[in-house]
């Protein structure tokens, strides 16, 4: 979903394809005021949606207070707590839109007032929840804006067709405002889950980027030229429903982690370039090292399970592992890897369950699981961007977790305008984290990507994030 909203749409900002630094997006520059709580945005003015009517600062007001209002309940909501007054009229306790620190002098200046200075917030436009969405279509078509006639963009390319289970067809979009320096003039997204149909189908040259490549075929795709990988500012997790038993008992959590062997995962099971996570945030080489949690420790593991209750694990109720389908058998692999290791040094057996995408992510929404896999790649370079996912229980959170203390760190960081203090702060938050352990980290993530000789313009990067707005194909293929 992230690859397709990247080109139908655009924000004030845009991402550099290679280095993914804050380019001009919808506005042309902007201005932040000394005390970094003031962002003025000067918009362009040959702006426009893709059926021509102007885009002005007004689309991207409405879109984000569309976005924090609660009847839209969107689970990315607080994405946004950091504008003046938002996370009140998210929750409800403020109803006057007016008080919310979104201005629009006119047409073509947004004024953005935040509760904290946050040096990263034009990163942060150019990530696809701040990106309008089009007021004049969702109030004539309803929840049918998305669908192929009725849906109105502002990037470089327009939704053409959506064959459900088939394809996705974006044609380049004439009322782009940089529609020159769009070379494209298709894009076809294949939602296709069978490994050897999506690779023979590359082989064959009928799909020219794969982002996700087969597990299985790894150390033979690994050897092509035209295959890369990058380590990636993302962490690949599972998530304890705590509400439920015996994951309530952080003593369960625990045992569940000690007794992975994530290097072994990672190295020999794996082997795609992953990194076995002990915290929740990645690195960040000079700004952010994350207190390590647990490690692989059987012994303190069995221990901790005993004192649960559950001695060489006899007793220990029935558990599901959660996970959805993909393209590959990847989310299943690491499942059942987890699932021996647990029955070889625990005792105890979890069952595996699979869901196809929509229904997974309600069960998530809904908390109708025990474990559910899951992973989150950093929307900018800073350890909020993961951090603050445990502020609340819900939204990206969903295991029920909250803790004061945590969440006394995380907003001293998130308002603290000294970056070796703010730091510190993330620090014994995280600490916290991998202390009560709501989440249990598995390993950080390597992105692949296959990619036809014939393409240029996509880069390999941290988040995984490829805008296709620049992308050439050199030549005509075969």
């Amino acid at each position: 979903e992230g690859h397709i909203a990247f080109n139908l749409f655009e924000g004030l900002t845009r991402f550099d394809p290679k280095t993914l630094e804050p380019l001009p997006g919808v506005a042309t520059n902007w201005r932040v005021s000394d005390d970094g709580l003031e962002w003025t945005f000067f918009l362009r003015k040959t702006a426009r949606w893709s059926d021509g009517r102007p885009l002005t600062s007004h689309d991207f007001a409405w879109s984000w207070i569309r976005l924090l209002a609660p009847q839209t309940a969107a689970r990315y909501a607080s994405f946004l707590f950091l504008i003046k007054n938002a996370e009140a009229y998210n929750l409800g306790s403020l109803t006057n839109q007016q008080e919310i620190g979104i201005r629009c002098p006119d047409d073509h200046t947004l004024v953005v007032t935040l509760v904290r200075p946050a040096p990263y917030f034009a990163f942060m436009t150019a990530f696809y929840v701040t990106m309008p969405v089009p007021r004049h279509s969702i109030e004539r078509h309803g929840s049918r804006w998305t669908a192929p006639g009725n849906l109105v963009s502002n990037g470089p390319f327009v939704l053409a067709t959506w064959q459900m289970h088939r394809k996705i067809e974006l044609v380049k979009n004439p009322q782009y405002h940089e529609a020159d320096q769009v070379f494209l003039k298709k894009i076809i997204f294949l939602p296709i889950e069978d490994t050897g149909t999506v690779l023979n189908l590359y082989r064959r040259g009928d799909i020219d980027l794969l982002f996700d490549v087969p597990l299985e075929l790894y150390s033979w795709l690994r050897t092509r030229r035209d295959f890369s990988t990058t380590p990636g500012w993302g962490v690949y997790y599972y998530k304890f429903n705590i509400s439920r038993k015996p994951l309530d008992d952080v003593r369960v959590r625990r045992a569940l982690s000690l007794a992975i062997d994530r290097k072994r995962l990672t190295s020999d099971l794996l082997g795609q370039g992953q990194v076995p996570a002990f915290s929740f945030t990645p690195p960040i080489p000079g700004v952010y090292a994350p207190p390590e949690g647990t490690g692989y420790d059987p012994d303190t593991a069995r221990r901790l399970l005993a004192e649960a209750g559950y001695p060489d694990g006899n007793g220990f109720p029935p558990v599901q592992i959660l996970y959805n389908t993909i393209a590959t058998d990847f989310h299943k692999h690491v499942a059942e890897v987890l699932q021996a290791m647990w029955k070889q040094e625990l005792g105890i057996h979890l069952g595996l369950e699979i869901q196809e995408w929509k229904t997974y992510l309600k069960s998530i929404e809904n908390r109708e699981y025990d474990i559910a896999r899951a992973g989150w790649v950093g929307d900018f370079p800073d350890p909020g961007t993961f951090l603050d996912l445990f502020l609340q229980p819900d939204g990206n959170n969903n295991t029920g977790w909250t803790h004061a203390e945590y969440s006394k760190h995380v907003v001293n960081a998130l308002s603290d305008k000294d970056q070796a203090s703010r730091m510190r702060s993330f620090y014994r938050a995280e600490s916290v984290l991998m202390d009560e352990l709501p989440v249990m980290p598995v390993f950080f993530y390597a992105f692949s990507m296959l990619k036809k000789p014939w393409i240029e313009g996509v880069y390999e990067n941290q988040q995984d994030i490829h805008p296709l707005r620049s992308v050439r194909i050199r030549r005509a293929r075969k």
